[in-house]
């Protein structure tokens, strides 16, 4: 009886163990945009991103949600563009939200940088020497960034885009980054240039 009430406790003991490190596990995933699942694949021509000609793009879309107005009323869609980690030249990769009614907004983006980390792995572990936002056209702000994935990058830039103003915000929100091809460079004329291929449908 002894060593079958000890076996018991052990168990239980081992389950409870189980139990803690599976909650961990669970927390770790849904706290993490990074680790959640994949948006379904659309066509680019359904996508509410204007990708650049010369880029070989994957489109998504995410599912709707309320842009955190704990309202019913607003409907905001959700895009993303880019090469997902692929190693396709140029290296690129687009993020949108977008209000569905011209009575909902958004604000702007206010640090684009610490928005786009956790969607990219790209930004997280391969990027650094990052510089000061600097003012592109319109009301485009860049920064640049070096990637030490040499092999498949030349000289990076971020971007935030904010759409027109509505009421007391704007349309949509468009960030993203870009990457040269390797051993190219971007200026921030050159950057401005690719950024005007760059469109979003309404």
């Amino acid at each position: 009886m002894q060593s079958r009430d000890q076996g018991s406790c052990g168990g239980f003991a081992a389950f409870l163990a189980f139990l803690i490190a599976s909650y961990m596990c669970l927390s770790i995933l849904t706290a993490n945009p990074a680790g959640a699942q994949a948006w379904p694949a659309i066509s680019c021509a359904n996508s509410h991103i204007v990708m650049p000609p010369n880029v070989k793009a994957e489109c998504r879309q995410g599912p709707s949600d309320n842009g955190g107005t704990q309202t019913q009323a607003c409907n905001f869609l959700n895009y993303e563009a880019g090469s997902f980690g692929n190693a396709q030249v140029p290296h690129m990769y687009l993020r949108l939200k977008q209000s569905a009614s011209p009575r909902c907004f958004l604000a702007k983006t206010a640090d684009p940088i610490s928005f786009l980390k956790p969607f990219s792995a790209h930004l997280r572990e391969h990027a650094s020497n990052w510089s000061q936002l600097q003012r592109g056209e319109g009301e485009d702000q860049i920064a640049f960034f070096d990637s030490d994935a040499k092999s498949q990058d030349g000289k990076c830039f971020l971007f935030t885009r904010p759409g027109p103003a509505t009421l007391g915000g704007v349309q949509w929100n468009l960030n993203g980054f870009y990457c040269a091809a390797p051993g190219q460079q971007v200026d921030l004329q050159g950057a401005i240039a690719i950024l005007k291929t760059i469109q979003v449908r309404s």
